[in-house]
């Protein structure tokens, strides 16, 4: 996997999460309304999909083993913070975690398939 996939990759759990607001939004406007079983179903099961995801995403930044490293993507691609947000939240500068970014997103490249 090269860095731009993997940051794809990473990006996808953000994806997934606004996917899964919108599915639930639709399942709220189709529970208003009456025989819908079957598309309750497969919305349903879209969202376990995304949830997958991002539970992948998550698995993928444990695999770093390094709590600095973690915390970075944690903040960057779960709680979806911009750089400069990650930042102040870590008290860093936004140039370190562009390279503590870089530096996580190489080393999982080497680490998964």
């Amino acid at each position: 996997m090269t860095p731009e996939q993997m940051r794809e990759f990473l990006d996808g759990h953000r994806h997934a999460s606004k996917k899964i607001i919108a599915l639930q939004m639709e399942i709220e406007a189709l529970a208003l309304t009456s025989d819908n079983d079957g598309e309750l179903q497969r919305l349903n099961n879209e969202i376990s999909q995304c949830q997958g995801k991002m539970q992948a995403v998550r698995d993928a930044i444990r695999l770093l083993e390094d709590d600095n490293l973690e915390s970075v993507l944690l903040m960057r691609y779960i709680n979806h913070l911009t750089v400069e947000e990650t930042a102040d939240a870590l008290s860093y500068a936004r140039r370190t975690i562009n390279e503590k970014i870089k530096k996580a997103v190489n080393k999982l490249c080497t680490i998964m398939p």
